[in-house]
């Protein structure tokens, strides 16, 4: 059974656990602590983790999201990768990086580095692949710096799956939402994008803030295309605020319409439809297929990079 060791950063605002598995960030917690809140949806026991199929808390890819068909074509060669969901490549594959135990140096009390060799072939992808992410704590601010050098081309796409609940617990549905996208992609039943629309003025428009129950009736499913090349995502309930900062093309915000109860829940919580949301910041999906797209291909002159930066405050000590 694989080591999992855990790592906390913490100050006097905000604690963060963090694991080796797959980078996961098991917990999240403002202070003063409350044993049973997180903001973050996750399980109690780290070993729960081995089976961890919503991907709580973790680092994903080589590649998130889909890639139709689990295959792609780069520079005139066709590779066939790991098809983990209805014959689709969901998240990286059957054992992409967020399943496997990554090397974790803390860097005082507040950074912890984690490093990952994924050699060619893994999942069947191209080209060695040198991942590090630089999870650092500052005050309520978590900033989430993914890179990847390459050996050779080969598509990359990382992001991070947490399950957001400011209140620690219940659901998500009074949550207030600020999405600052005009366009989602239009999806089949498999979730591979199909077209774009625009959102304004129906029920997937968070353009200006409102409470996520209006799009309940949605199921909220779907990849959000910034308007902007550096993007600022809102998330609100009574006492609690969250800034993400982003500078990827689009995210998938998901209200977690498919989660059902795995293992034993962090405090509180109860794992179940639309007790958190998903905000994945990334490239578009199945885009190694899709010229039209916005490139995911990284090469040895150009590493890949994804930054997030969360702000996490509660009204009396903003």
């Amino acid at each position: 059974m694989p080591q999992i060791e855990t790592a906390l950063l913490e100050n006097t605002y905000a604690q963060v656990a963090l694991l080796n598995l797959g980078c996961i960030t098991q917990s999240w917690r403002l202070a003063p602590w409350r044993p049973d809140r997180s903001a973050v949806l996750g399980y109690r026991d780290a070993q729960s983790y081995l089976n961890n199929p919503p991907y709580f808390g973790a680092i994903v890819g080589r590649v998130a999201n889909r890639i139709a068909g689990a295959r792609f074509t780069l520079n005139g060669k066709v590779h066939h990768v790991s098809a983990n969901e209805s014959g689709n490549t969901l998240h990286g594959g059957q054992n992409g990086i967020s399943h496997q135990i990554w090397a974790m140096e803390k860097d005082g009390a507040d950074a912890v580095q984690f490093t990952l060799h994924s050699k060619d072939g893994d999942q069947g992808f191209p080209a060695n692949v040198w991942f590090t992410v630089m999870v650092s704590l500052h005050k309520n601010t978590l900033t989430y710096d993914m890179t990847a050098q390459v050996d050779a081309p080969t598509p990359i796409n990382m992001t991070q799956h947490n399950y957001y609940n400011l209140q620690g617990s219940g659901t998500v549905e009074g949550h207030h939402v600020h999405i600052p996208s005009s366009q989602i992609l239009d999806a089949d039943t498999h979730g591979i994008p199909t077209a774009s629309h625009s959102v304004s003025g129906g029920p997937l428009d968070f353009t200006k803030p409102r409470k996520l129950e209006k799009a309940q009736h949605q199921t909220l499913d779907a990849h959000y295309c910034f308007d902007a090349p550096t993007s600022t995502i809102s998330l609100r309930n009574n006492v609690t605020h969250l800034d993400m900062t982003t500078d990827q093309v689009g995210a998938q915000i998901y209200t977690a319409g498919k989660l059902t109860p795995n293992a034993p829940p962090f405090g509180s919580q109860v794992h179940d439809m639309f007790s958190g949301i998903c905000i994945e910041p990334q490239g578009y999906p199945n885009a190694v297929n899709r010229p039209d797209f916005p490139p995911i291909v990284v090469t040895p002159d150009a590493p890949y990079r994804n930054t997030i930066t969360l702000t996490l405050r509660d009204e009396d000590r903003a």
